[in-house]
């Protein structure tokens, strides 16, 4: 969601801050240290309310945990609210409903922590800012992809970033696919010459093939493993030599990274949210139109159950519910479905090979 209105980025024309229930100035927000409770109208008729603050606060009818919003705009509306005490996210506009409720994060590869390691094994100073390293893998876990090795060098104060100063990215000896559990693999030795413009740098190594391997080790941010520190040594404003200290257990990262938790805020799997319009224990996009409803289910290998409440007009005898394939979009056949208490067609996605449910009824 965006404050777009036409084809110009909307201005805020009011800003206003919740401080002990009363909507204040910035000013008086700022002397009164609080501005953790946010109000932001724009001139395209969108409004914003944020919640920064761990105590939830009750806007407009709805409950906004710490970190979650409420924007309204003509025919407009989007959330991340608590529903019945757990958190769950909704859109609506005209073209489409977009329901979580937070019970599936399909995780990345690149965030599933594999049980390998990289070290730095061995390094030789070679004198003015020339370098030799050998790294080595220690494997406990298997890759079903070949990998390519990504080695960056970062100073500290870019700590979690990706401002890289300079890489020694490179091919390894034998494909990670063929990596096998117990065994320790040899990566090197490589030669390179480290930058004069820092008097230090975090050395970080990882995986990747378009997403990054989360691997064991010192976490160094962004699925990267913090396997030296290098310190250049000057003699007359040249870099003289290179002073390496190798990460190892209980070796601190660069200050200030954490590693992200995807898993934080999800709600348990079942976990039935009524968002009105549509309830389910999963996450679906509706796409509305003036026949039918299409229903993206997320995931959709997973079974979940879906209840929606149709357009006026839509009588329950004429309507159907077919499932479609995902990339063909070929016809499945009917799908089963029944009428909820509240009057809504319910049914269960994750039909195999469905990427798509319609939802259709007769004109008459």
């Amino acid at each position: 969601m965006n404050a777009l209105s036409g084809d110009y980025a909307a201005r805020a024309v009011a800003i206003r801050y919740e401080v002990d229930g009363v909507l204040v100035t910035a000013s008086a927000a700022l002397a009164l240290d609080d501005t953790r409770r946010q109000r932001i109208e724009y001139d395209s008729g969108l409004v914003v309310w944020v919640n920064w603050r761990e105590e939830p606060w009750r806007v407009e009818g709805r409950v906004l945990p710490q970190w979650g919003f409420l924007a309204r705009g003509p025919e407009t509306e989007a959330s991340t609210e608590l529903r019945a005490g757990v958190i769950a996210d909704y859109a609506e506009c005209p073209e489409y409903i977009f329901a979580d409720a937070r019970t599936w994060f399909d995780l990345p590869a690149a965030s599933v922590r594999k049980n390998i390691e990289p070290r730095l094994r061995d390094f030789t100073d070679l004198g003015g800012g020339r370098v030799r390293v050998t790294y080595e893998w220690v494997v406990n876990d298997a890759l079903e992809q070949d990998f390519r090795c990504f080695v960056h060098a970062v100073n500290p104060q870019y700590a979690g970033g990706e401002s890289i100063v300079f890489q020694q990215d490179h091919a390894l000896s034998r494909p990670t696919s063929a990596w096998r559990k117990g065994e320790v693999v040899t990566d090197g030795p490589w030669e390179f010459t480290v930058s004069g413009k820092y008097d230090a740098y975090d050395l970080m190594i990882g995986l990747h093939k378009g997403e990054r391997v989360c691997l064991k080790g010192v976490d160094g941010g962004a699925n990267r493993i913090l396997v030296a520190r290098l310190k250049v040594v000057r003699e007359g404003g040249r870099v003289a030599a290179v002073a390496c200290e190798k990460a190892g257990p209980g070796a601190a990262p660069a200050e200030g990274v954490r590693e992200a938790d995807f898993a934080a805020h999800r709600n348990p799997p079942g976990t039935w949210v009524d968002f009105g319009k549509v309830a389910t224990d999963g996450a679906v996009k509706v796409d509305r139109r003036p026949d039918r409803l299409v229903v993206f289910p997320y995931p959709r290998a997973r079974e979940f159950r879906v209840s929606l409440a149709l357009p006026p007009g839509a009588e329950a005898a004429r309507v159907r519910l077919r499932a479609l394939a995902a990339e063909t979009r070929e016809d499945l056949g009917p799908v089963p479905f029944a009428w909820d208490g509240a009057g809504r067609l319910a049914f269960t996605a994750g039909m195999p090979r469905a990427g798509r449910y319609v939802v259709a009824w007769d004109a008459r």
